[in-house]
Formats: C-alpha cells, structure tokens, sequence
C-alpha cells in the first residue's frame, strides 16, 4: 500500500510544485488506505463526507436518486481522482451522492481534520486545497453548462471523446443516465 500513498503524495506534487518534503511528511502521516470490492460503497448519502478519497486503483460512481427512486450516475472517479463531494466534504454538511465502486478499488483517504491542520501550517498546503477546489468547480461548472447548452446525444458524444477509456468500463446503463438519455436512446446512439 505504500505504492498507493506514494502515488497520491506525487499527486499533490504534480497539482502545487512549491510543496516541500517537510509538507509531504505531515500530510502522509494521517492517510490511511480502504480497499474496496466491486459493488461496496465508500460512501453513503446524507452523511457528513469525512475523507477526501483519492482513488489509486478502480472505478467509482457518484449517484443520488430521483424523486421516482432512479438512479442518476452524476459522475465517474478513475484513478486519480477524489472521490468525495467536496462542497459536502468542507462544509460539514451531508453529501447527497452516494459513493458506490464500480470495480475493486483501492483509496487514499486524508481526513478532514488532517486537511485543515496542513492548510493551517503550511502555505503550500492551502494553495494545493485553492488549486484542488478550482478543479472541482470547473468539472461542477461544465456539467451543469452541459445540461444548459447540449443535447444528451452530444453529452454522449463529448464524454465517449473525453473518457474513451471509461466508455469501456462502464455499465451502458450507468452512462446513459449520466448524459440523460434512457437507455434505447444509449444503444441508438451508439449504432450511428
């Protein structure tokens, strides 16, 4: 599992270069690591997220359900991505997604508390939290953007030309309500 720390720490490098070796100790000392099979949960709706999860390994979908109990797949977390809602995840607040994997999974979690304590000592720490929060709402940003200005077709469209890798290993059903197509619609697309 050092693998699994070592990649996230070189993610935090990778996101804010100014980081030093003092800084990725502290953060390293509080991460702990879940390993999850297909079809566990890593986190439920409506509870308070206490853990960014970055995912070293797997595939995870973030869901809620509709007011008819549909299950609306919001996003897709590959390796190296959080898996956390983080407006839910900062303020304290319940997250209305459920965290569910996809594939066996394995996660890197930095508790919330440890968070603050980095960002609090180290400078370098609260700017890797502005640069991740700036990345979380530009992703918020252009799915809601999506949904104004795009037909589902070219929602499809753009996340099969995005994610090509991801079209594979995902449930087409999963897909389909991510872009908001049912899924006769998912297979008509796919055959033109």
């Amino acid at each position: 599992m050092e693998a699994a720390i070592h990649a996230y720490l070189r993610s935090v490098q990778d996101t804010s270069s100014n980081i030093h070796s003092e800084e990725l100790n502290f953060l390293a000392s509080k991460l702990n690591i879940v390993e999850l099979k297909a079809g566990e949960v890593y986190h439920f709706a409506d509870h308070i997220p206490q853990e960014l999860g970055f995912v070293f390994r797997g595939l995870l979908k973030a869901y809620y359900r509709d007011h008819s109990g549909t299950e609306i797949s919001q996003r897709f977390i590959a390796e190296g991505g959080y898996a956390t809602q983080y407006g839910a995840f900062i303020s304290g607040s319940p997250s209305p997604y459920t965290f569910q994997c996809i594939e066996d999974s394995i996660i890197v979690n930095l508790p919330y508390k440890h968070m603050q304590n980095c960002f609090h000592q180290f400078v370098g720490m609260e700017r890797y939290g502005r640069l991740i929060a700036e990345g979380v709402l530009t992703v918020q940003q252009k799915r809601i953007e999506s949904f104004l200005f795009k037909t589902a077709e070219q929602r499809y469209m753009e996340f099969k030309h995005d994610y090509p890798q991801l079209v594979k290993r995902i449930n087409p059903a999963d897909l389909a309500a991510h872009v908001g197509m049912d899924e006769e619609m998912m297979r008509q697309v796919q055959h033109h």
